[in-house]
């Protein structure tokens, strides 16, 4: 199972951890908010683009969520939630990262009962940013975050069909929100595979701790992968540096 593996970084927190990501030679995956995408530098894009280049590292990028909702029954909301997605994409254009991971913005909380509603307009949203998207060749993986299975993401990327569309699956998402088997999410999941999010919690908050800090079952996980003879990109998302270091070690083991 040979595996890239990144390290997730916000950008407002970037150019803090850049000298160690020079000096390591670490693959990012660069956080972009709404507000950040309103207020980087041009000289920033540059250097990040230079030091890319120059120490030979790989980039994924992961656009904004909070407030966005690709399938929102509000056109003015989709619309927002596409123009975003788009400067995404534009950086995306100038960073040549692997792929882009976005969220999908589903909620049984929110879109229960009116399900086909949400799925109509996210193909549709999905679709125009694909367009633009596969222009620039780069490929987009969707999150899994509140579903509870699998079905709905599976449903919407295969109806959608296009090779520069797949899943990135978050373990500590999965803990926290999912109520189906986990080899029931790794088989779905499995042709549509880009990424994967690694983080552990207790199954109650997305605490973002070390690998094997929480509960989620990293043993059973990296062997349904083997199984399924899959070899995403590798991101760690815990949420501070020990952390980050914690989780490296730890799998180091499991891809050995």
């Amino acid at each position: 199972m040979a595996n890239d593996v990144f390290v997730h970084i916000p950008y407002s927190e970037l150019f803090s951890y850049l000298p160690q990501v020079k000096k390591e030679r670490v693959n990012i995956e660069i956080y972009f908010s709404a507000d950040n995408l309103d207020h980087y530098l041009e000289k920033d894009i540059e250097t990040v683009i230079s030091v890319l280049r120059d120490k030979k590292l790989k980039c994924t990028l992961h656009g904004p969520y909070q407030d966005l909702s690709p399938g929102s029954p509000d056109p003015k909301i989709r619309e927002v939630t596409f123009k975003r997605f788009l400067q995404t994409i534009e950086l995306a254009d100038r960073l040549k990262p692997e792929l882009v991971v976005f969220h999908p913005g589903f909620d049984h909380r929110r879109f229960q009962g009116v399900i086909d509603q949400w799925f109509t307009h996210s193909l549709d949203t999905w679709n125009r940013v694909l367009r633009y998207s596969e222009e620039v060749e780069v490929p987009l993986a969707l999150e899994n975050v509140f579903e509870f299975a699998p079905d709905h993401l599976l449903q919407l990327v295969s109806n959608i069909g296009s090779p520069k569309l797949g899943l990135c699956f978050d373990t500590g998402h999965y803990n926290v929100f999912a109520k189906r088997p986990l080899s029931r999410w790794i088989e779905m999941f499995r042709p549509f595979l880009m990424e994967v999010h690694l983080h552990d919690n207790h199954g109650k908050l997305d605490e973002h701790l070390a690998l094997e800090e929480g509960n989620f079952p990293f043993g059973e996980f990296f062997e349904l992968l083997r199984r399924s003879e899959s070899s995403p990109i590798f991101t760690i998302e815990a949420h501070n540096e020990k952390a980050v270091r914690r989780s490296l070690a730890s799998l180091g083991k499991y891809l050995k």
